[in-house]
């Protein structure tokens, strides 16, 4: 499968939440949180405006021992599903 074009996380979060297909983000870390349970949680921006995208990086995935290593800073490109936060209280 050919890589996708990054879509941009102000394209995301501006319109309504389009859930469910896989998309593609490039951007800066802005931090990152490990969790006892098994995931860590991605603060990133691409600079398409000031919001940032939470990412939710699974202890199960093949890179998971890199992603505990990143720094804010580090440069990374994301694949995966979009899903609404499951936060009480958040809007997104």
């Amino acid at each position: 499968m050919p890589p996708s074009r990054p879509t941009s996380i102000r394209s995301m979060l501006e319109g309504p939440l389009a859930e469910g297909p896989e998309v593609s983000v490039a951007g800066w870390l802005k931090s990152r949180r490990t969790s006892r349970g098994g995931f860590s949680f991605l603060a990133l921006n691409d600079g398409s405006c000031f919001a940032d995208l939470q990412v939710v990086a699974d202890e199960s995935l093949p890179n998971y021992a890199s992603i505990v290593e990143l720094g804010a800073g580090c440069a990374v490109s994301v694949r995966g599903k979009l899903v609404g936060s499951q936060g009480r209280g958040q809007d997104r």
